[in-house]
């Protein structure tokens, strides 16, 4: 997924325009990375729960990496990546 707003149309999608009942539990410590002064990266393991739309639930984990940016506004994340560490059931 590449820019902003073809990220903001495929989170409509997933999160069901805010009506998923989607639950993110961390699962142990964030790492940090700072890279530079105005640069980190964190990567972070969450568990998932939620319920599909045909009504099955579903749990997996996965891993988030994300890349953050000091910018005038303040710290933002600028790239992120996800794996699944166990596929949704």
């Amino acid at each position: 997924i590449h820019g902003w707003d073809a990220l903001h149309a495929q989170q409509l999608i997933w999160w069901r325009k805010g009506k998923s009942d989607v639950v993110y539990t961390p699962q142990g410590k964030t790492e940090f990375m700072l890279l530079a002064p105005d640069v980190a990266i964190t990567t972070e393991a969450l568990k998932s729960h939620r319920t599909q739309p045909d009504g099955k639930v579903s749990d997996g984990t996965l891993v988030v990496t994300s890349v953050w940016k000091k910018l005038a506004q303040g710290w933002r994340i600028v790239y992120a990546h996800e794996s699944w560490v166990r596929p949704p059931s």
